[in-house]
């Protein structure tokens, strides 16, 4: 089965996943959002990095990798209350939880940024001025920040989390990783316009 970040389909999806069937998932994609689309296989997300791929797809979006930097606040990013009550971790319940184990590591203002459909690269870019980390549950909004040169955390596995860390504890000394470069152009690689999903392009990625 196939489906496009409707979670009005999520019990068809659960329904698929039970019965043991292959399933492919589509939304915005990692960068350059206004043009490309992410589709996975079996995954709501990439994250099986190989870190075997070229730099070619992600020049192609305009996408500029800073480097690290450093800020006095924390950001916390929820996302939709749809999609945090289907992975059963209700948005408020969340947010409180994110903050509860922050105050136990660090003594840092936090703010809240919720999800934002307009511009919401070039926002979202504008909203890391004197940041220090990126907290999100899945979001696709820890990678970008990463890119910027600002460290993520996630709390549930994602793509974010492969670009940061799942450990709050480390709040005060975040992850940096050194192979952003090579991460990104993957996810690039995995992210297809929609010209390219007609001609077969993505397809036949998918089912190498």
């Amino acid at each position: 089965m196939a489906m496009f970040g409707s979670l009005r389909l999520r019990n068809v999806l659960e329904e698929a996943q039970a019965q043991g069937r292959t399933w492919y998932y589509g939304d915005k994609a990692y960068f350059g959002r206004d043009f490309y689309y992410r589709t996975t296989k079996n995954a709501l997300q990439y994250t099986d990095f190989k870190l075997n791929a070229t730099p070619h797809r992600f020049e192609r979006t305009g996408m500029r990798i800073k480097p690290w930097r450093k800020g006095k606040k924390i950001l916390i990013c929820p996302q939709s209350e749809l999609y945090h009550e289907w992975l059963g971790a209700p948005q408020q319940q969340w947010i409180q939880m994110v903050q509860t184990e922050l105050a136990k590591y660090t003594k840092r203002k936090t703010s809240l940024r919720f999800k934002v459909w307009s511009k919401a690269e070039e926002d979202f870019a504008l909203a890391l001025e004197d940041v220090h980390a990126v907290v999100v549950f899945t979001s696709i909004a820890g990678v970008q920040a990463t890119l910027h040169g600002v460290p993520c955390f996630a709390t549930h596995d994602c793509a974010s989390a492969r670009f940061g860390s799942m450990d709050l504890s480390r709040i005060e000394d975040p992850v940096r990783p050194d192979n952003r470069e090579q991460m990104a152009w993957e996810l690039a690689d995995n992210q297809w316009s929609l010209l390219e999903m007609r001609s077969g392009m993505a397809w036949e990625h998918l089912n190498k």
